[in-house]
């Protein structure tokens, strides 16, 4: 059957229709026989995300690779029904990034869903990789979906209620917040962020029993972290490293990990005094090149406040 597919594709890509179901020009494909290169590379591991939107619509995140020197990707794909007399109906997306968004069907006689991608260059597109999820694979990820939202919801409730609240206290006061995944189970905390000279930042987690926000406090039992000048994320993408400065010439670096209790559980801290020419990690003296070693690899992580919300 996917052989049958794949051959009519350069038919049915003619009538391609996009999701909103206007028709849509398609790009022409570089090779007319299987004996000529494509001009670009294929992407290489598609994969799939089941995610719900702020409105509550159900959607299949698919993203892949990037190809290199790649203008931008071609998204074809189908629903393949379990009633045999359906045919084969492929609809056509563009991307610019690495990652397209499917709005999944609300009736249920679909089987799988089958996605072809291909990366384009000088309007030209290359062979295509081939990736596909069954109806089950997406209903196993749908509980853990609507999980994340109703988490969203209420971390939003939440910080919009300390916004309004600060405000009242402090009038000029500059407020962010992000919702990033930092235990790996795929729903979203809040990092709430009070920035004055440096950041006071507050951390909460969704309590799925209650469908609340619940604060997060440190394992000292610390309600918020304080005199915070940058979050970064480790490479693990787990837990959260914390910068944390006491003046221009002081200050500590910090891994935190959220633990399944709820707790910001201390990590590796490395304290520093350029001043006085103290550096420790974990209490324990260490030279000024480790510690500069340190940074060095700290600075390379990727930055947890460059998507941040602003609430002025």
């Amino acid at each position: 059957m996917k052989n049958m597919v794949k051959k009519g594709i350069s038919l049915l890509l003619a009538a391609a229709v996009v999701v909103s179901g206007a028709f849509v020009p398609v790009t022409t494909y570089a090779a007319d026989t299987e004996n000529e290169a494509p001009v670009i590379a294929p992407p290489h591991n598609v994969g799939f995300e089941v995610y719900v939107n702020n409105e509550g619509i159900e959607n299949l995140v698919v993203y892949w690779d990037p190809v290199e020197g790649s203008e931008g990707y071609n998204i074809n794909y189908t629903f393949e029904y379990n009633d045999a007399d359906r045919k084969f109906e492929f609809c056509h997306v563009n991307a610019d990034q690495t990652s397209v968004m499917i709005e999944l069907p609300t009736e249920e006689d679909y089987g799988s869903i089958m996605v072809f991608v291909s990366a384009t260059k000088g309007g030209v597109a290359g062979s295509d990789t081939e990736g596909s999820i069954t109806k089950k694979e997406v209903d196993d990820q749908m509980e853990a979906a609507h999980t994340a939202y109703d988490a969203r919801n209420a971390l939003t409730k939440k910080a919009r209620a300390l916004a309004k609240s600060d405000k009242k206290k402090y009038e000029t006061l500059s407020i962010s917040c992000i919702f990033k995944d930092i235990n790996g189970d795929n729903v979203p905390e809040l990092l709430y962020f009070r920035h004055f000279n440096r950041a006071e930042v507050l951390v909460y987690r969704y309590d799925a029993l209650k469908n609340t926000a619940k604060l997060v406090k440190t394992d000292a039992g610390e309600k918020t972290l304080g005199g915070v000048s940058d979050i970064r994320v480790p490479k693990s993408g787990k837990g959260i490293v914390v910068k944390v400065s006491g003046s221009a010439y002081s200050g500590a670096v910090i891994t935190y990990t959220l633990t399944k209790a709820g707790k910001l559980k201390t990590g590796t801290k490395y304290v520093y005094d350029y001043s006085k020419k103290k550096y420790t990690k974990n209490g324990k003296k260490i030279t000024k090149a480790k510690l500069d070693k340190y940074l060095d690899s700290y600075y390379a992580l990727d930055s947890i406040g460059q998507n941040t919300v602003l609430y002025e």
